[in-house]
């Protein structure tokens, strides 16, 4: 899908906080020289072709309650990757799983942000995925911390 200037522009737009409003892409279509439905329109177009990945509120998992948190790093054999992550992404609790390379001084392939209310939970419910996936090794690498959070930009053309 190639972009033009307006799909552009609106992509900027989205990238950044979008005010609570009862018509908020009416006005974001205001800014771009779009009406109401032509933004709604580029929105699923750029979905469909795969450009845009979602539209979601983001949760600052501390203000929220979220006080524990840890990447757990999972050593899982090779054959048995897919079907570990499959399941560590369906936790509630995790908000991001990836497969990574290992390394010589370096085993776990498998990675998973956990967010819980407590260290006990975050204990218990790390437990809980070790008992269901059976990885070789894991480890949980718990955040000290904040010292970025932010999403990446892609235009900042406003």
């Amino acid at each position: 899908m190639n972009l033009d200037d307006k799909d552009k522009r609106l992509i900027s737009i989205l990238q950044k906080d979008i005010p609570l409003e009862s018509r908020p892409f009416k006005n974001i279509g205001e800014i771009v020289g779009l009406d109401e439905e032509e933004v709604v329109d580029k929105i699923r177009k750029m979905s469909d072709n795969g450009v845009l990945k979602r539209l979601a509120p983001l949760l600052h998992h501390r203000k929220a309650g979220f006080e524990a948190n840890g990447m757990v790093v999972w050593q899982v054999p090779r054959d048995r990757e897919d079907e570990a992550g499959l399941k560590l992404s369906q936790y509630d609790e995790v908000s991001h799983c990836y497969l990574r390379e290992t390394g010589p001084e370096w085993k776990y392939n498998l990675y998973s942000m956990v967010h819980t209310v407590s260290e006990d939970e975050l204990e218990k419910r790390v437990k809980e995925m070790a008992e269901e996936i059976q990885p070789e090794d894991y480890a949980i690498l718990r955040s000290t911390e904040e010292l970025k959070k932010t999403s990446l930009k892609y235009f900042s053309l406003l």
